[in-house]
């Protein structure tokens, strides 16, 4: 504050804080993106970052297609914007490709929302190469792309899979979308924007009309924490916790709950899946009169359905907790099904 007090409690640039700027620029190269031609734009987090992607883009078809399930604030932002949504299902390893190029062929889009890394809700990571056919396909149907860099650091095994963006070499159908709010402060909103240059400056001059700037004081704090090195350890320590409470997590789901499917290859969720005329809003009613609370699946999907899946969510959860709240989602879920049979 006594070096910069100056800068950071003044207004700053739509564009962001420079130090900020081109840390992000150095993290996102050793990443595997090629910069050439490339540019940076700092927001206020996923949501406006998205927002104003939306606002800038000349809406042709008013169609989008994204994963089926797929972020529900993505889904709010979209039919926000008038866009109906195309929604693909999802396999274990990714996005189904076979039906991505059906709907790509079928009808015009005008763009594609993607969550290639522990995908929000299912947690699943798709795999290097449905990322090379998913930019095949899009480059093909001339389809641009947002990809949504959620929770992509939390993989607990294997080796780091390159973004889609990284995929795409130099070219500028890709738009990258990142945030370390999930994993370091949700409270400081703080995001950013990756794309070619032109479509960024153009982005900074709609920012600067909606909200001036990010808050100066935000990004260079967060740009402290980063260049001090804490991230790199605090990254380290959170993996390490954040993996054995998953794997406790599957642990109790497969011991505890009824379930059909699961999934989660990393992030802070596991996916549940019962038998489709299961209904997990009624279930959560039953398991918030025991103090246990989960985000049934339905509001994650495009169609109306999900009905018989939920979200699980461990990060701020302490081990004895987990262990009795999954009990009691199981107890309670095998109750019902007694009483359907009955």
């Amino acid at each position: 504050m006594s070096i910069e007090g100056a800068v950071i409690l003044n207004y700053g640039y739509a564009q962001g804080y420079k130090p900020l700027m081109e840390y992000l620029l150095r993290y996102m190269k050793n990443k595997g993106v090629n910069l050439e031609g490339k540019e940076i734009l700092i927001t206020n987090g996923f949501t406006e970052g998205l927002d104003i992607i939306l606002s800038a883009l000349i809406k042709k078809n008013g169609r989008v297609i994204c994963e089926n399930p797929t972020h529900h604030a993505a889904i709010k932002i979209f039919k926000m914007h008038g866009f109906d949504i195309t929604g693909i299902e999802m396999e274990q390893d990714g996005i189904n490709l076979m039906e991505l190029e059906r709907a790509l062929s079928e009808r015009p889009f005008d763009l594609t929302y993607l969550v290639p890394s522990y995908h929000n809700p299912t947690g699943i990571v798709m795999s290097p190469h449905k990322r090379m056919e998913v930019i095949r396909l899009l480059n093909k149907y001339q389809v641009p792309l947002i990809e949504d860099g959620f929770n992509e650091e939390l993989r607990y095994s294997g080796s780091h899979i390159a973004p889609l963006f990284a995929c795409n070499g130099n070219g500028n159908s890709v738009i990258y979308l990142g945030s370390f709010s999930k994993i370091l402060f949700p409270g400081l909103r703080v995001g950013w924007v990756l794309a070619e240059k032109e479509f960024i400056y153009y982005l900074e001059s709609v920012k600067r009309a909606r909200s001036i700037h990010t808050s100066t004081l935000d990004q260079s704090l967060l740009y402290q924490y980063l260049h001090n090195g804490n991230f790199e350890k605090y990254l380290k320590k959170a993996k390490s916790e954040y993996k054995r409470k998953c794997e406790l997590v599957i642990r109790c789901c497969r011991a505890f709950i009824p379930l059909k499917r699961l999934s989660g290859d990393g992030g802070l969720h596991v996916f549940i899946e019962f038998d489709d005329n299961f209904d997990t809003n009624v279930l959560l009613e039953s398991c918030r009169q025991e103090g246990v609370i989960f985000t049934p699946g339905n509001i994650f999907f495009t169609n109306n359905k999900g009905h018989h899946t939920m979200r699980l969510g461990f990060s701020r959860v302490t081990d004895e907790d987990i262990i009795k709240g999954i009990q009691i989602i199981g107890d309670t879920a095998k109750r019902m099904m007694r009483e359907v049979q009955l």
